[in-house]
């Protein structure tokens, strides 16, 4: 079987789990799903106009978004996405979760090409197959964490602009900077600022290759799709001002407040997400970090590979851990494929270091069945983790 083949099976598995999964629960969960999926469901016949409660009756907060009417609390396009989903297939749960378990499923393949832009189509597998069995991401395609659809659409989207940079990087065609600034674009159009991340990365890897001889003419490029990501996400920071201005404001300056203020009771201290990791990802994928991270040091892989991920990792986890006061376990799970591609390095150099332990002892001639079994054995073993 091909890889290729290997790739459409498990895109098609990863997609019959995710409505499977989301199937079993016959109700909305109660943070955040049945508010997104109320608004959801007013946006099919208002898309322009985010509505809680369509006719509210008694007197209410308008700046709150458990209470209100009009409803700017996110940003639109996860409720589009599913209002989109119950037009055609009618308001049911199934319709209301589907986008986010297509998400997710699309999320194995770009995470499977990655792999292979890297020139490692084991370590992109097995980045893949983590991802597909992640509970932590079922669950949020689930709703059953808060925050639920809009953050499998943000990381989505975070991941399809990283996919097209490493595109672009590969083969230097202009279109991939399109699509960069209309993934970027899309991602704060979900969520907020954060979506800007592949920019962090893009400038740091120019200032890291270039270093006393850059140019303005190496920052086109990139200066090109923050234009397009700005075409996208700016025209409904417009709107929503001017159609909703009290509630507009309320919502900048209530995410300006996570910054400087633990809001809605998410405490916690700056080891916050080192501490959930294991219940995010597991402690299973720890030593194959690590692994990863001594197969860098040692030139086992390039850097060209390593850093960008790594530096999105670590962009990410200081700036919720360190600046950031509001607490939510979410944030950080943006960069869950970029963690699940480096364990998948890891796993590759642990799987080449079992092989050639084995091919010294035994001889030559035991190399290539045992290779082919110890392969089915790593692939198999996933499923555990």
């Amino acid at each position: 079987m091909r890889f290729d083949n290997k790739l459409l099976y498990l895109f098609g598995f990863s997609l019959i789990l995710r409505i499977l999964i989301n199937i079993q629960d016959p109700f909305l969960h109660s943070w955040d799903e049945r508010f997104h999926a109320l608004v959801a469901k007013n946006m099919m016949t208002h898309p322009f106009t985010p509505m809680l409660r369509t006719d509210p009756v008694l007197p209410y907060d308008e700046t709150s978004w458990t209470e209100g009417h009009f409803w700017v609390h996110k940003q639109p396009l996860f409720l589009w996405q599913m209002a989109l989903s119950m037009k055609l297939f009618g308001v049911n749960l199934f319709a209301l979760r589907l986008p986010s378990a297509l998400m997710g499923a699309l999320s194995v393949l770009l995470i499977s090409r990655i792999g292979i832009l890297f020139n490692n189509k084991f370590a992109g597998l097995v980045a893949a197959l983590l991802f597909t069995f992640s509970s932590y991401q079922l669950e949020l395609t689930n709703g059953v964490v808060g925050m639920d659809h809009n953050d499998v659409a943000f990381g989505f989207y975070i991941l399809a602009s990283f996919w097209c940079y490493f595109e672009y990087r590969e083969s230097n065609k202009k279109y991939w900077v399109l699509l960069i600034g209309l993934f970027a674009g899309c991602a704060i159009l979900n969520k907020w600022l954060v979506g800007l991340l592949i920019f962090a990365i893009w400038g740091i890897e120019i200032l890291l290759q270039y270093k006393m001889h850059m140019r303005l003419k190496h920052f086109i490029p990139m200066l090109q799709a923050l234009v397009i990501c700005c075409i996208v996400f700016i025209p409904w920071q417009i709107y929503i001002l001017n159609r909703f201005p009290k509630q507009a404001a309320f919502t900048y300056q209530f995410n300006e407040r996570h910054i400087t203020e633990a809001l809605e009771g998410h405490t916690g201290s700056v080891f916050y997400f080192l501490q959930i990791f294991p219940w995010q990802y597991s402690f299973l994928i720890i030593p194959f970090l690590i692994i990863a991270l001594i197969g860098w040091l040692k030139n086992k892989f390039s850097t060209k590979m390593f850093l960008p991920l790594a530096f999105a990792i670590f962009i990410i986890y200081f700036f919720f851990s360190v600046i950031v006061k509001t607490k939510s376990s979410n944030y950080v799970f943006i960069v869950a494929p970029f963690i699940f591609l480096i364990s998948g390095f890891g796993f590759d150099l642990f799987r080449h270091w079992v092989i050639n332990l084995f091919d010294k002892k035994k001889g030559c001639d035991n190399y290539i069945p045992f290779t082919n079994n110890f392969n089915h054995i790593i692939i198999s073993a996933l499923y555990i983790i």
